[in-house]
C-alpha cells in the first residue's frame, strides 16, 4: 500500500532586526528570535533549528594617526597654509606628505593638550590640497560630551599655530570647523540561516548607515567698528615696503578693502597674543604714499588699561621678529606708537542782536569759529644724566665689532654724540622691555678701542630694585638674539654687568629669581625664536 504525503509548504519567514544601541562600551548586536512556523502536515518534519549570530564588536584603542572611534568625539579642521603647493602633497605615503602632516599635527597636539589636557586625544590630517596648501584635519576627544564649541575651538587653534616652534604660516581668515558626530562603522546584522525540511533559507538584513551633514561653522571677521566713548586708544604707524596704489587712497576700492582685512588680522593676532584680557581691535585711519605708510587705531577696553606707546612698539616688534604676526614688508623702525591726540570739537560763537533805540538798527556779529589747533606731543629724548644718590646703578660692558675712530674718545665730537645716542636708545629699549617699572635709563661713561668698547651705567628706580649682574647680562642677550634691541657688531660672549663699585648695596640673586630666570628666558625665546 502506498501512502504520499501531502505538499507541505512553509509559511512566510519573518525577521526583524532589533535597533542597535550604540554606547561607549563595547557594541553588541543581537538579531531578533526568527520564528518559523510549519503548516500541519501528515508527515512529520524535522525539527526547525533557528540559531541567531551574536556578533561582538570591541573597539581597538586608536593610534596617534587612526580616525576617531565610534566612543570618540572629534571636529574637521580646515585652513590654509601661505605656501607653494606640490603634487606629492596629495599622496599619503609620500615623504612629502608625512613631513608636513607631522609638523601639522605636532602644533596642533600641543595647543589642544595645553587648553584639553584631561580630554583631547590628537589629531591626524586627512589630506592636502592645493590652494595654496589647504590642510583637512580632525582633532579628537575621547567622547563627544568633551567636544569644544566653534569659538573655543577657534581661538585655541589661533594660540596653537600662532605659538608653535615652527613657521607654517597659517592664513588665519581660513580657519574653518565642523561639529563631526560620532560616526559607527556601518552595521551590518544577519540573521543565521532557518533550516526547514522543506528548503533552507537564507535572509541577510541589508546594511544600514546613517551619517549627519557636518555642519560648518566659520569664524566671524573682526569688527572694524570706531572706538566709543569708553575705549581706550593707541594710535599707531608703520611702513610696508611695498608699492603704493593710488586706489589705496579710496577706502571704497577693492585695493583698500583687502589690505585693510590684512593688516587688522595681523595686528589684532598679534596683539590678543599680548594682550588677551584688554585689546580689542584694531582700525585702519588710512594708507598714503611712502612705501604703504599704514595709520591705524588700536582700541583697548578702557583707557585705564592702554599700554604706554613704547611697549606697544616693542611688542609689535617682538611679534614680527618672531614671526607671530607676518605682515610682509613692514619695516620695524617705522613703528611708532603714541596716545591718540584728543581733537577739541570746533567752538561757534554768536554774538546776540544788538538793538539801539536811537534807530531801529539791527547789529549782528558774524559767527565766530575758535577751533583749537591739534597739540602733537613728541617723546622728549632719553635722559643722560647721571644717577642720582637715591637711584641704584649697574656697570655694563660690551663690545661692537666696528672699527674704532681716535673722535670716540672726545664726548665732544659729533661721532660720540651719534654712537651715544644709538647706544642708549637701543640698550634703553631693552631694558625698559624687561624691567618695565624700574628701569629708568642708561649713560654712556666712555668708548675705547677695541673693537670698540661700550662702558656704561644702567640706572634704575633706587638700590633695593637693582637685578643682580647675571640677570643683566642674560636680559640683554636674550634682547639682542630676538631683535627687540639692535646694536649692529654687539659680541653677546663680551656682555659684563657688575655692581657699580661708587658703593651701595649688592644683591645677590634671590631663590625666586634664580629658579624664576631659566623659565622667563624660556619662554621668552620660545615665543621670539621662530625657526
Amino acid at each position: 500500500m502506498t501512502t504520499t504525503a501531502a505538499p507541505t509548504s512553509a509559511a512566510p519567514t519573518t525577521i526583524t532586526a532589533a535597533s542597535t544601541t550604540t554606547t561607549a562600551a563595547p557594541t553588541r548586536t543581537t538579531a531578533a528570535p526568527t520564528t518559523t512556523t510549519a503548516v500541519p502536515t501528515t508527515t512529520i518534519a524535522s525539527p526547525t533549528t533557528t540559531t541567531p549570530a551574536v556578533p561582538t564588536t570591541t573597539a581597538a584603542p586608536a593610534g596617534p594617526q587612526e580616525p576617531p572611534t565610534v566612543n570618540e568625539g572629534s571636529r574637521d579642521v580646515s585652513f590654509s597654509l601661505q605656501r607653494p603647493f606640490e603634487s606629492a602633497l596629495s599622496d599619503s605615503d609620500s615623504p612629502e606628505f608625512q613631513s608636513l602632516a607631522d609638523e601639522v599635527t605636532r602644533e596642533v597636539n600641543n595647543g589642544y593638550k595645553l587648553r584639553f589636557p584631561g580630554t583631547f586625544s590628537r589629531s591626524l590630517v586627512r589630506s592636502f590640497t592645493n590652494g595654496s596648501v589647504i590642510v583637512d584635519l580632525t582633532v579628537v576627544f575621547t567622547n563627544l560630551t568633551v567636544v569644544p564649541n566653534g569659538t573655543v575651538a577657534v581661538e585655541t587653534l589661533i594660540q596653537a599655530l600662532a605659538t608653535g616652534t615652527t613657521n607654517l604660516a597659517v592664513i588665519v581668515s581660513t580657519i574653518t570647523l565642523s561639529q563631526t558626530a560620532s560616526t559607527a562603522a556601518p552595521t551590518t546584522t544577519t540573521a543565521a540561516p532557518t533550516t526547514t525540511t522543506a528548503a533552507p533559507t537564507t535572509t541577510t538584513a541589508a546594511p544600514t548607515t546613517t551619517t549627519a551633514a557636518p555642519t560648518t561653522t566659520t569664524a566671524a571677521p573682526d569688527s572694524t567698528e570706531s572706538p566709543a566713548a569708553d575705549e581706550g586708544t593707541l594710535d599707531l604707524s608703520f611702513s610696508l615696503t611695498r608699492t603704493f596704489q593710488s586706489s589705496l587712497s579710496d577706502p571704497t576700492s577693492p585695493a583698500y578693502r583687502v589690505l585693510t582685512n590684512e593688516v587688522t588680522r595681523e595686528v589684532n593676532k598679534g596683539y590678543r597674543f599680548f594682550f588677551p584680557r584688554t585689546y580689542s581691535r584694531s582700525v585702519v585711519r588710512s594708507f598714503r604714499n611712502g612705501s604703504i605708510l599704514v595709520e591705524m587705531i588700536l582700541v583697548f577696553q578702557n583707557q585705564t588699561v592702554v599700554p604706554t606707546g613704547v611697549l606697544a612698539e616693542q611688542a609689535l616688534q617682538a611679534l614680527i621678529s618672531s614671526g607671530i604676526t607676518n605682515l610682509t614688508g613692514l619695516d620695524l623702525s617705522t613703528i611708532t606708537a603714541r596716545q591718540t591726540a584728543s581733537t577739541a570739537a570746533p567752538t561757534t560763537t554768536t554774538a546776540a542782536p544788538t538793538t539801539t533805540t536811537a534807530a531801529p538798527t539791527t547789529t549782528t556779529a558774524a559767527p565766530t569759529t575758535t577751533t583749537a589747533a591739534p597739540t602733537t606731543t613728541t617723546a622728549a629724548p632719553d635722559s643722560t644724566e647721571s644717577p642720582a644718590a637715591d637711584e641704584g646703578t649697574l656697570d655694563l660692558s660690551f663690545s661692537l665689532t666696528r672699527t674704532f675712530q681716535s673722535s670716540l674718545s672726545d664726548p665732544t665730537s659729533p661721532a660720540y654724540r651719534v654712537l651715544t645716542n644709538e647706544v642708549t636708545r637701543e640698550v634703553n629699549k631693552g631694558y625698559r622691555f624687561f624691567f618695565p617699572r624700574t628701569y629708568s635709563r642708561s649713560v654712556v661713561r666712555s668708548f675705547r678701542n677695541g673693537s670698540i668698547l661700550v662702558e656704561m651705567i644702567l640706572v634704575f628706580q633706587n638700590q633695593t630694585v637693582v637685578p643682580t649682574g647675571v640677570l643683566a647680562e642674560q636680559a640683554l642677550q636674550a634682547l639682542i638674539s630676538s631683535g627687540i634691541t639692535n646694536l649692529t657688531g654687539l659680541d653677546l660672549s663680551t656682555i659684563t654687568a657688575t655692581t657699580t663699585t661708587s658703593g651701595g648695596p649688592t644683591l645677590k640673586m634671590t631663590t625666586t629669581t634664580a629658579f624664576c630666570l631659566p623659565i622667563f628666558l624660556t619662554v621668552i625665546k620660545g615665543l621670539l625664536f621662530s625657526t
